[in-house]
């Protein structure tokens, strides 16, 4: 059964792939998710005020390098720990890695 759900979703994302609108709207997700999420947040902190997001912030800057460094140290090992496990044949990506990190924060 799980087989056969496997072959039939493939065959469809392989004729997916045929029309040629896919990869505009393929395109358009892939950029257009981000932009999403972005405007959300900037509508969001919109509502707060922006005087008073800034007034919030840290004004020393050994926080912002300790976030920072805290912030890039999983996406690093990550990408250490799946270059290993796939041996260097794929080079991972850190964007990929940044990009989870990000979204998962």
């Amino acid at each position: 059964m799980t087989n056969s759900l496997t072959e039939a979703a493939g065959a469809l994302v392989q004729r997916l792939k045929e029309m040629p609108a896919f990869g505009l709207v393929a395109k358009l997700v892939r950029f257009g998710v981000p932009a999403g999420v972005l405007a959300f947040m900037g509508y969001r902190l919109s509502d707060i005020g922006w005087d008073t997001v800034m007034g919030t912030l840290p004004i020393e800057p050994l926080f912002y390098i300790f976030f920072a460094v805290m912030f890039l140290a999983y996406p690093i090992a990550e990408k250490r720990v799946y270059g290993l496990i796939w041996n260097e044949r794929e080079k991972a990506r850190l964007d990929v890695f940044l990009k989870m990190r990000a979204y998962n924060f």
